[in-house]
């Protein structure tokens, strides 16, 4: 056991002191000319199996700071594509209680149920922020904008009927057509910081949007089912249980849910205090409450992500988990410093995710690493993953980074302003973002500078490209734009 685990440390020490030797001479590469896959989970391997050598480090690797964290030795059932077990699952390592159950039962839902050609923030499901759709060529001009009491930070979503879908820190959620003129607005209980994840209650992104809800996060601890056709509540889910659900402060703030992934199945996935999966129903499935001192509880800043196999990836503070579709824990890495944005999750089953620490790190499908880049600034925005294995992401720095599959730099591009938002990449491998010195960006597949709008304040919200090249981004002039 000890010979296995001190190969462990051994291997993640080395990969980053290599990996910052690697790097450090393309940290400040800053001049601006520089040069979806859906989601259909097959059947989960059971958990605990198929993990190597490395199944019952764990205990160990927790007392290291970089410490990579295993799978548990306990094992459960496989899990058909589109069931879901709630079981009680006591997790093996050093950190007690790893998953409440909610239900016993199997619960069956039909595959295919999004709602609309944009139905999530980061385009599907693994949130790789690709879109199928293509970028102008030529600088676009603006169709309209629609403006709120708030900043908006969280990307559009669009409805089958062409109905934009978000949210405003004025704290609430927004409908416009395609027209730009506002059909409803919903209010919550505090700001709102989650994209829309759209539901269908057919078997088809094609479905009338009258039959479609918009499930959204909120600070005031609630994930909402909002009927698109008319932004009536369908239902409200409350997981937390922190004693003040708005307001300032840590222990107002731990509960409060920022995104929402919704899988193929109509499962929902979200995370505040835990990470939770809830049916199309509102029916809260399962709970994952991550292991925490006593003097720190536990906040998940961001959705999880789905591979392609039904597991997660998600975070909570410094670690990176992986859990099986039942919320069974597989793995857990603690990363450098925070996480502060999901991770994109390839079709390999690859994690790439940023921290506060300048990195930009690769975890594959068992938890061990495949690369460290070290950027200029800390990483706080989710990566883009291009169908060709290119990893685009964004820095405080204000550089726009594009790494080859093995880490190294293709180009890297600078803004004027640290980089908040987070990219999309197009079906042609252009890349789209803005940045806090009030700019959107778009850029050549290689890199180069294709045309740039500016607006009046910062943007630190992710884009979204609709099916007829328009480009949705909101502010914080407060106001979403419509470009095409």
């Amino acid at each position: 056991m000890l010979d296995v685990m001190a190969s462990v440390r051994q291997r993640w020490g080395t990969w980053l002191a290599i990996s910052t030797v690697a790097v450090s001479c393309q940290v400040g590469a800053r001049s601006p000319y520089a040069p979806g896959y859906a989601a259909g989970p097959t059947a989960a391997t059971a958990v605990g199996q198929g993990t190597g050598t490395t199944a019952r480090a764990e205990s160990a690797s927790n007392a290291a700071k970089l410490g990579l964290v295993n799978p548990s030795s306990t094992g459960s059932a496989a899990i058909t594509p589109h069931e879901l077990r709630a079981a009680a699952v006591v997790d093996a390592g050093a950190g007690g209680t790893s998953v409440s159950t909610v239900a016993s039962q199997v619960t069956t839902v039909s595959p295919a149920r999004y709602a609309g050609p944009v139905p999530q923030g980061r385009g599907d499901a693994q949130r790789s922020g690709r879109s199928p759709y293509r970028l102008s060529s030529a600088q676009p001009k603006e169709l309209w904008r629609v403006c709120t009491q708030g900043s908006i930070a969280a990307a559009p979503t669009i409805a089958s009927d062409g109905t934009v879908i978000f949210s405003s820190h004025d704290r609430h959620v927004y409908a416009v057509s395609a027209q730009g003129m506002v059909r409803w607005k919903h209010r919550t209980g505090d700001m709102i910081w989650s994209a829309a994840a759209l539901l269908s209650s057919a078997m088809s992104p094609t479905a009338p949007a009258q039959e479609a809800l918009a499930l959204v996060g909120s600070d005031d601890d609630k994930l909402r089912a909002l009927r698109v056709v008319d932004g009536s509540v369908a239902w409200t889910l409350s997981p937390g249980g922190c004693r003040w659900s708005t307001g300032r402060g840590p222990e107002a703030s731990r509960c409060d849910i920022e995104d929402v992934t919704l899988s193929a199945s109509g499962v929902a996935y979200f995370a505040g205090a835990a990470i939770y999966a809830a049916s199309a129903e509102g029916k809260l499935l399962w709970t994952y409450s991550p292991e925490h001192p006593p003097d720190k509880k536990p906040h998940c800043s961001s959705a999880p992500a789905l591979a392609l196999d039904g597991s997660l990836r998600a975070v909570c503070h410094d670690v990176l988990y992986a859990l099986g579709p039942d919320g069974s824990k597989r793995w857990q890495v603690e990363g450098p410093g925070e996480f502060e944005s999901a991770p994109a999750v390839g079709p390999d089953g690859t994690s790439y995710v940023g921290d506060e620490a300048r990195r930009l790190l690769a975890i594959d499908a068992q938890g061990q690493p495949r690369f460290s880049f070290i950027s200029g600034g800390p990483v706080r925005a989710a990566p883009a993953l291009r169908s060709d294995g290119v990893v685009v992401f964004g820095a405080y720095d204000g550089v726009l980074y594009a790494l080859r599959p093995d880490g190294t730099l293709a180009w890297s591009f600078a803004s004027a302003d640290s980089i908040q938002s987070a990219p999309v990449v197009d079906a042609d491998g252009a890349v789209v973002f803005g940045s806090r010195d009030n700019r959107v960006y778009a850029l050549s597949p290689d890199g180069r500078l294709r045309w740039s709008i500016q607006l009046e304040e910062d943007i630190d919200g992710a884009p979204t490209l609709g099916p007829d090249g328009t480009l949705y981004i909101g502010s914080d002039d407060r106001c979403l734009h419509a470009f095409r």
